[in-house]
């Protein structure tokens, strides 16, 4: 398995266990009924030091001496607290070092005149759709994931856009007026991320001139354009794909766009 799903596995396991000992704390018996438990999570743990042993060499021979004390208090009860925290500590480094260690994932540059429908395209599409979370997203116009106030904007933008896996541009008949927009586009461009563009009708691909003789865009009402998009970032960042519950964040998307409905 890949070292980031199993270590964000690992993580998952640690949260259930734990919300089922809370559980058990607060009187809902029996706590085995619905804990994925300590061999499940020592069958990862183990497979997880296959990974480790080079890369993280302390965290590896830590691992190995909390697996050893896990259920040494009594195979029938629950498991030894302290190992298990010794743990999910671990755990917490590995994942902030290896799954939150680059900030947001997907950097938007839009006009803020197309605002709603950016708003509808990170709803249905990156967040219900793909899966995002408002963390890994960074786009100017939407409360709590653009910048806070007394931050300067330009390094705020520039610091984002470093840290970014992808980069969407949304190039309407705003974006193509705005000299600010423009510029953006221009330091996107020399970022040389994986960069996505998507036309907003009335823009369409005659009108995009010099733009389509280098990168591919697609049109932001095209439901093989998303399709096509929704395969490349879930195979980048490997995950789990839900044709039916994809399919249905896409339609409302497209059905939300104006002319749509």
């Amino acid at each position: 398995m890949n070292f980031k799903r199993l270590l964000s596995q690992i993580v998952a396991v640690c949260d259930e266990m734990t919300a089922s000992i809370n559980r058990r704390n607060r009187g809902e018996w029996n706590c085995r009924s619905f804990c994925p438990g300590e061999n499940r999570l020592i069958s990862l743990l183990n497979e997880l030091l296959l990974h480790l042993t080079l890369t993280e060499p302390e965290c590896a021979m830590r691992i190995q001496e909390e697996i050893k004390g896990l259920n040494v208090q009594n195979p029938n009860d629950c498991v030894n607290p302290y190992a298990f925290g010794g743990i999910v500590a671990i755990m917490n480094i590995l994942a902030r070092k290896y799954l939150h260690a680059h900030g947001k994932k997907i950097f938007i540059s839009h006009s803020s005149n197309d605002k709603l429908i950016i708003e509808a395209f990170v709803d249905e599409i990156l967040q219900l759709g793909i899966g995002f979370t408002k963390d890994d997203i960074f786009c100017t116009s939407i409360e709590n994931m653009g910048i806070r106030n007394g931050e300067d904007m330009r390094i705020h933008i520039q610091t984002n856009l470093n840290k970014c896996d992808f980069a969407f541009v949304f190039i309407s008949e705003n974006y193509r007026k705005s000299e600010i927009c423009l510029n953006e586009m221009g330091a996107v461009w020399a970022k040389e991320k994986n960069l996505k563009l998507f036309a907003i009708p009335p823009v369409t691909f005659q009108r995009l001139g010099w733009l389509m003789e280098t990168r591919q865009a697609v049109m932001i009402d095209s439901a093989s354009g998303l399709d096509e998009l929704y395969d490349t970032i879930t195979q980048y960042y490997e995950l789990d794909k839900n044709a039916a519950e994809w399919g249905r964040h896409r339609r409302n998307f497209i059905k939300s766009l104006p002319g749509k409905d």
